[in-house]
């Protein structure tokens, strides 16, 4: 892995960056705050109170597109954006005092309010829903099912003003849930109550439609029954919980307690639930084995293996106080941001950060949660990554740096007290989408003749060292061939195959468990699955839904077999669609974009 590129913006005064996400063409969108003014290269943007928000659209090769600003006459926020099924974004606003986002304007209900706003591909305002509270609250995740609707998930204090219902916390802070229905209008609400802090930080869909929470409780905050068990010197509880499409509880586990634990981020696919936190003193696992601090601040990586129902840990930490932002899953791999300072280490990695303030560093795991490798952002002051995500395209992480900022070859310079950058970090391996199909000609007069087929997902090809330099190899002969291709972000793959007559075409590999594979997940034509071993001989019916959630498309296989099946997109319109992949015992859901 290395940074194919790093880009700023900034201003004179106080820059925040918050987050960012993928639109469903692909690009990027980029959230944060300004105060005064702020330039994305030629264009600036000027505030309209004490504190603005920004929204940037990018391309992959970090091209801004468009750049917009909302706020009203006073303090404006926004900690998060989520990519919406209806090719737009849903974004909420944190204001104080009136608010105005595409020519229209929005009072306050009480002292503190967040907007809860969906833009268009052109980031115009088409609809919204307000959430206030007397005090201090957070809407700490949201995530956009593909019919329209939307999970929201936060904590309040004192009370809270939902559609015309009002919420009073039942001691310091509580936690709540919540879903809009694609109207805009409220479906359900749920509001946790329990002695002490209680917040969720963060919610992942499944692919049976349920979701799961993520966060921590001094004592609990669902049923009596549910409650955890308090250890000694144990006052925070980190809690997993999975929760139907209604909200209720099904179940709650309690991986980790200790007496400083700060909920950051979680990951959940179909094997693994990976739970981020920060950590400060001794904490426990459910079991009652102690995890030891490293330094004054530890960021600790769990993995729930759902099979098994072990948890897997390590930590990323060294001598002075460490910090985490967020993960992704690209690949087989989690990557993990942060900051730190002094010395880290990281497995067989070290690195040290700079004498002053803290560096940025991106550490990857693989799937069984063993370090893999360290990467660092260096500056002269202190840098903060705020937001990491991973696409077909690469791994992007995106945060804030005063003064000077380098990697690799590139060098920044900040324009004020502090700017942002943009950087995409190469992770071939994660993409790795090279598969070689073939086809027998039985009927051929002149005896066997097969076609081998790389794909059309490549700018390069060379199959057999230039015995062909386009996507097909057509040859009589039994034999090995290879084939070495490059994408549009430059990186190589090298892939064997070996024909004979007994059999049609057999990729050279050793004959162990296959895991299910679709790929790739932003096409103009085709995609490809291939089957879990587990489903060998049973039968599999897929369904591709569009952003609506609507049927447009379904195959049946009776009896699925270890080879590649395609799925024609080519007839449809960009945007985003949903491939469902199910049998009696399995269900696998994913998201592609088609790309014309």
């Amino acid at each position: 892995m290395k940074f194919d590129w790093i880009s700023q913006a900034g201003g004179p005064d106080w820059d925040i960056v918050t987050a960012m996400n993928e639109l469903p063409n692909g690009e990027l969108a980029m959230v944060g705050t300004y105060y005064e003014s702020i330039s994305f290269y030629n264009d600036t943007l000027f505030s309209n109170g004490s504190r603005d928000v920004f929204i940037a659209r990018f391309s992959t090769n970090g091209e801004l597109k468009q750049v917009a600003s909302l706020g009203g006459t006073g303090y404006d926020y926004a900690k998060s954006v989520e990519n919406d099924s209806e090719n737009g974004l849903i974004i909420p606003v944190k204001f104080y005092d009136e608010l105005e986002i595409s020519g229209k304007k929005f009072g306050k209900n009480l002292a503190s309010n967040i907007l809860i706003s969906w833009f268009d591909e052109s980031l115009t305002l088409t609809k919204s829903f307000q959430v206030s509270s007397t005090k201090e609250f957070d809407v700490t995740d949201l995530k956009s099912l593909p019919d329209g609707s939307c999970f929201f998930t936060g904590w309040f204090s004192d009370s809270l003003k939902v559609d015309h219902n009002i919420y009073i916390s039942l001691d310091e802070k509580d936690a709540f849930m919540g879903k809009i229905a694609p109207n805009g209008e409220l479906e359900w609400f749920k509001h946790l109550t329990g002695q002490g802090d209680d917040v969720i930080k963060s919610t992942s869909l499944t692919d049976d439609g349920k979701q799961v929470i993520f966060g921590t409780t001094s004592n609990g905050c669902f049923e009596e029954d549910n409650n955890p068990e308090t250890k000694s010197g144990s006052n925070i509880h980190l809690f997993v919980a999975r929760v139907d499409a209604k909200g209720d509880l099904l179940s709650v586990r309690y991986p980790l307690s200790g007496s400083e634990i700060v909920p950051v981020d979680m990951v959940a696919d179909s094997t693994s639930i990976w739970i981020l936190a920060d950590v400060k003193n001794t904490v426990f696992k459910a079991d009652g084995s102690k995890i030891l601090p490293y330094g004054k601040g530890d960021v600790l990586l769990l993995q729930f293996d759902l099979k098994n129902e072990t948890i897997n840990h390590c930590q990323i930490a060294g001598a002075g106080n460490d910090a985490s932002n967020g993960m992704i899953k690209s690949g087989e791999n989690i990557l993990v941001t942060g900051h730190f300072s002094g010395e880290m280490n990281f497995g067989l990695n070290t690195a040290e950060a700079a004498e002053r303030g803290t560096d940025v560093f991106i550490a990857m795991v693989d799937k069984n949660c063993n370090p893999e490798n360290l990467f660092t952002l260096t500056g002269e002051s202190s840098e903060f990554p705020c937001s990491v995500f991973a696409s077909q395209s690469g791994v992007y992480v995106t945060g804030e740096f005063t003064g000077n900022l380098k990697s690799d070859d590139t060098e920044l310079v900040s324009a004020g007290k502090e700017d942002i950058f943009l950087a995409r970090v190469e992770n071939c391996g994660a993409r790795n989408p090279l598969s070689i199909k073939t086809s027998l000609f039985e009927d051929d007069p002149s005896g066997n003749v097969w076609e081998l087929n790389a794909g059309s997902s490549f700018v390069n090809y060379s199959w057999n060292d230039g015995l062909s330099n386009s996507q097909y190899f057509i040859t009589n002969q039994p034999g090995k061939y290879s084939v070495t291709v490059t994408d549009f972000f430059g990186c190589t793959y090298t892939q064997e195959i070996e024909i004979s007559l007994q059999k049609s075409a057999t990729l050279k590999e050793e004959i162990t468990e296959r895991a299910f594979k679709l790929y790739p997940t932003v096409t103009s034509d085709f995609i490809y699955w291939e089957p879990s071993s587990l489903w060998d001989n049973q039968k599999a019916v897929v369904t591709v839904f569009d952003a609506s959630g609507r049927s447009i498309l379904q195959q049946e296989h009776q009896q699925v077999i270890p080879q590649s099946y395609r799925i024609d997109l080519s007839a449809e319109s960009e945007g985003t669609y949903l491939i469902d992949i199910s049998g009696d015992d399995f269900q696998e859901v994913t998201k592609v974009m088609v790309k014309n």
